[in-house]
């Protein structure tokens, strides 16, 4: 007979994750065990749906996983009978249908995560009765649509808010400016349009915002210079315009700075050269212009720039030539380039990609670049070099 045709009085946690279990969820006894708290049943091979019977329950269940599974169907709409459940994990399993409004009488709920489904309809309107949140996920649920409820404002502890590769649009509402506490706004790959507003400012603990790919235009707002806890920005893929601000060198904690594919204009900022701790700089693929300026000397943690398809002219700067530190792409392709390729490229004898591709170089193709020891690719074509292949090129 099944251990589960027992009552267990005195049962207050259930951790039978990561194991090989399969077939249905075995939810039926938990109105026999009234003392249930914490309940994991993650990384297993479950099938079939989320029981009703869940609801049900007199068990004062503060902790439910069930990620990471083979469950299908709806999120039973008595889940909003579990006034005390805390931690709600169902992400990485095939759940459908809409998400149930009931969930908002969950107010306890600190956890909510409910990625790499196939949710769909809304985001529930009253998701601001989630004011204990910390993290609302719904990442990867591709037919999950609508907007941000303005009922967002009132989730005044949150830190993670996750809307990535779902169709979820329209404007930002105002109210999003309102959660100070939030650390990380990924809203990547879905529908937002509009312009950014300048009141993202507010959002002073932000570190990492990604809204790339999306349908943002207008200027990227100068504010979010000011925000000094930023370590990434990700605006790429959408329609933002006019210049790229100097104002964003204020983010003096930044690793990541993606603004490619774009409508952006004018030069580089000189004043770049204060973030020391940038790593990846990627600016391909906008309308830049003029000299690549003499600025990188400083970034010495810098290991990826992406300058490609911009109107760049003059010389490789011998701040950038030099730098050592750049161990994973350098691509200055597709701009307008011109001079000798500088042998002090050798310098960067780790990195692993190398592209000078349609420029206008000229002369021979240094030695040197033969002491790039990790190079996976190498493009020169489309330029106007001469001369003979440098014999060290058989030791890469």
């Amino acid at each position: 007979p099944s251990i589960f045709a027992a009552s267990f009085t005195r049962l207050k946690s259930l951790d039978l994750s990561h194991n090989l279990l399969s077939g249905p969820l075995p939810l039926h006894w938990t109105p026999r065990a009234p003392a249930l708290q914490i309940l994991k049943l993650q990384n297993n091979a479950f099938t079939g749906s989320i029981p009703s019977s869940l609801g049900n329950s007199s068990s004062p269940l503060t902790y439910f996983d069930v990620s990471k599974n083979l469950l299908t169907g709806p999120i039973p709409s008595s889940i909003g009978n579990l006034a005390s459940l805390e931690e709600l994990r169902i992400f990485r399993n095939t759940l459908n249908g809409t998400v149930p409004p009931s969930i908002v009488n969950c107010t306890r709920l600190v956890y909510l995560k409910a990625g790499y489904n196939d949710l769909s309809g809304h985001v529930p309107d009253e998701i601001g009765a989630f004011q204990t949140a910390i993290w609302l996920s719904f990442t990867n649920n591709p037919r999950l649509s609508g907007t941000i409820p303005d009922s967002i404002g009132r989730c005044s502890n949150i830190q993670r808010l996750a809307l990535d590769n779902t169709s979820v649009g329209g404007s930002l509402p105002t109210s999003l400016f309102n959660l100070s506490t939030l650390l990380e706004l990924y809203l990547d790959s879905a529908e937002f349009s509009g312009t950014l507003s300048e009141e993202i400012v507010l959002l002073s603990s932000l570190t990492n915002v990604d809204l790339s790919f999306n349908h943002f235009h207008g200027p990227i707002p100068l504010g979010l210079g000011r925000l000094k806890t930023l370590q990434g920005i990700q605006l790429q893929g959408n329609g933002f315009e006019g210049r790229i601000p100097a104002e964003l060198s204020g983010c003096s904690s930044l690793s990541v700075m993606d603004l490619s594919y774009n409508h952006l204009s004018g030069t580089i900022p000189e004043s770049f050269s204060q973030i020391a701790s940038l790593n990846r700089l990627s600016l391909q693929y906008n309308r830049l212009w003029g000299a690549i300026p003499d600025i990188f000397g400083e970034m010495d943690g810098l290991e990826i720039l992406n300058l490609s398809g911009n109107m760049f002219n003059g010389t490789i700067p011998d701040s950038l030539a030099g730098l050592s530190t750049i161990t994973r792409t350098l691509d200055l392709s597709f701009n307008n380039l011109s001079g000798l390729v500088p042998s002090s490229l050798g310098r960067m004898q780790m990195v692993q990609e190398l592209n000078l591709a349609h420029n206008m170089f000229v002369g021979q193709i240094p030695e040197a670049l033969g002491d790039c020891l990790g190079l996976q690719d190498l493009n020169l074509s489309m330029n106007m070099l001469d001369g003979e292949i440098p014999a060290d090129f058989g030791l890469l």
